[in-house]
């Protein structure tokens, strides 16, 4: 028998609106979009900040030993990551700076 996986994804359809929802997968599943949004927050001792963003209500939290990055990001950076479900809300993964230019 195989299990199921449930995982909150944010899905995004080119330039329309965002759309959020849960999917429950037998197998494997892709990701097929990133939330995007701008760090609030970045504490260099502790090495953890926030993220503001439009796919969520409250900030996302992140920590630097999630990330490849060899240098401290800054407040006011934007960023792309997945959005996961931590022990204390959410949280960022496979956090990127976001390279984009508008």
């Amino acid at each position: 028998m195989a299990l199921a996986r449930i995982v909150n994804r944010t899905v995004k359809w080119a330039e329309e609106p965002v759309l959020s929802h849960t999917f429950i997968f037998p197998h494997v599943f892709n990701t097929i979009a990133m939330a995007e949004g701008t760090v609030t927050y970045f504490d260099s001792d502790g090495g953890y900040g926030f993220i503001d963003t439009d796919e969520s209500e409250d900030d996302v939290f992140f920590h630097m030993a999630d990330t490849d990055f060899e240098d401290d990001l800054d407040e006011g950076e934007d960023v792309v990551f997945d959005i996961t479900q931590g022990d204390k809300g959410p949280r960022a993964e496979n956090l990127e700076r976001d390279n984009q230019d508008d």
